[in-house]
């Protein structure tokens, strides 16, 4: 049920608005039915009340014995008119207060007919009134025979019936009821549609411009930090979004601001252990016993080694300033494979050639981070390179005894150690793949294979 609910503003808005308008226009069409069919219904009394008069004054000026001749040359399809002995009324008072102030209209209007006015509406015609080739006309038409056909189709949908007192007998007329007048016409329903399409139309553009700003805020967050983060989020739009983008402009340079201190602090204490580093190892000349002094050159040579991977790192979190170019995988993989013991390049499943944009330093410091991890605590590098729709995908298998699942988690945090020991190495490896990644616009992961050992997946966009 999820799935089918839109799940951005765009989408919930319009959402809204189709059944706002649907509501809306479904209630207004509700009202409009009823208003026209309280129209028509008075038309129809308003009509009636005129036929009846006119057909009343007519016999009622007209001798007793012509009566019934001249009810009968008064009928046609649409009104029939009886001279007989009995209402087909029965009723004298209709309950319908609107029908019940027709009856008095009428009294007013045939003052000569007294009370006795009744009428009624009923669903269908008796079969004795009914309208048809049958009715005592003689030879009828085929005009007229159309006519009766008609008046039989409209019998069957309901009929006015008025019964009033003439002397000693009792007019009944009666007179179909027109069927009521479609609300919603084809011509309606065009204009309607056009309406509806123009007010979506005119959302969709709304919604468009309202959440443009929204959209490059998400774009703008995710460049923070790297080397595509180069200028400030533009200040435009509704005045909650100008709130939100110079909130955001304020926190882009706090960041940045950070970031530049972490950087250059890490530059100065790398550059500041050069010298000691220096002198020591100048005076590790000096020292008699060879074994103690490989010892302290190990030593040097680590913390030296720590510096320039801490540099790296620095430099790796913000893209190190190295313009993109295009180069080959292929080629960078081959060559990187070749160069380290223990690390094989499966260039049969691989494209001939595979062309990506990328800052060529930083990433092959990415990859030969995660095969020289693999050689080192798994024993060796197997690696492969797909391509999965719009992403780019290089595995780096190993064969070692992979991780706990809960330290895949921080495998990348800077100084974690991956070793069986906890030792070796500054522990910043998976920390600058990670970093560079992100900032060619990809990520890598740790999982551990189903058959053993450990798998580093780098992303890149194809």
């Amino acid at each position: 049920m999820r799935r089918l609910l839109p799940d951005s503003l765009p989408a919930w808005t319009i959402v809204i608005v189709v059944a706002g308008l649907a509501v809306v226009a479904g209630a207004t069409l509700l009202l409009a039915a009823r208003e026209q069919q309280s129209y028509d219904r008075l038309l129809e009394l308003f009509r009636l009340d005129e036929r009846v008069t006119a057909v009343a004054d007519t016999l009622l000026q007209a001798v007793p014995g012509d009566r019934p001749r001249l009810a009968d040359s008064l009928s046609n399809a649409t009104l029939l008119v009886r001279i007989e002995p009995a209402p087909r009324v029965a009723e004298p008072r209709p309950a319908d207060p609107q029908l019940a102030e027709f009856v008095d209209v009428l009294q007013d209007a045939l003052p000569e007919a007294g009370a006795a006015i009744r009428v009624a509406r009923v669903d269908s015609l008796p079969e004795d009134l009914r309208p048809g080739p049958a009715a005592a006309h003689g030879t009828q038409s085929p005009t007229q025979s159309s006519f009766d056909r008609i008046a039989l189709r409209i019998a069957d949908g309901g009929a006015w019936l008025v019964s009033l007192r003439l002397g000693d007998g009792w007019l009944n007329l009666f007179a179909p009821i027109a069927a009521g007048r479609a609300v919603l016409l084809p011509e309606s329903a065009g204009i309607s549609l056009a309406v509806l399409l123009a007010v979506l139309a005119a959302v969709v553009l709304s919604l468009r411009r309202l959440t443009q700003p929204y959209a490059r805020l998400s774009v703008a967050a995710e460049r923070i930090g790297t080397p595509q983060d180069t200028s400030p989020l533009p200040e435009f739009g509704v005045r909650e979004a100008r709130a939100a983008a110079h909130a955001f402009n304020s926190m882009r340079e706090r960041l940045r601001r950070l970031l530049g201190e972490r950087d250059l602090l890490a530059a100065s204490i790398a550059h500041d252990l050069r010298t000691p580093v220096t002198r020591l190892r100048l005076r590790s000349e000096g020292i008699a016993d060879p074994a103690l002094r490989a010892l302290v050159l190990r030593d040097l040579d680590e913390m030296e080694a720590m510096t320039q991977s801490i540099l790296a790192f620095t430099r790796a979190a913000r893209g190190d300033g190295e313009p993109a170019a295009r180069l080959d995988l292929v080629s960078l993989l081959e060559a990187l494979c070749d160069e380290m013991p223990g690390a094989r390049f499966r260039g049969e499943a691989a494209p001939p050639r595979l062309i990506c944009r990328a800052q060529p330093l930083a990433l092959k410091r990415c990859l030969a981070n995660l095969i020289d991890n693999a050689v080192k605590y798994g024993g060796s590098a197997e690696v492969a390179l797909a391509i999965e729709g719009a992403r780019i995908l290089v595995t780096v298998d190993d064969a070692g005894p992979g991780l706990p699942d809960e330290a895949l988690a921080r495998a990348f945090a800077p100084f974690e150690r991956l070793g069986a020991s906890g030792t070796g190495g500054s522990g910043l490896g998976l920390a600058i793949a990670r970093a560079v990644a992100q900032a060619q616009g990809g990520e890598v992961s740790l999982a551990n294979r189903p058959a053993g050992g450990l798998r580093a997946t780098l992303t890149l966009p194809a």
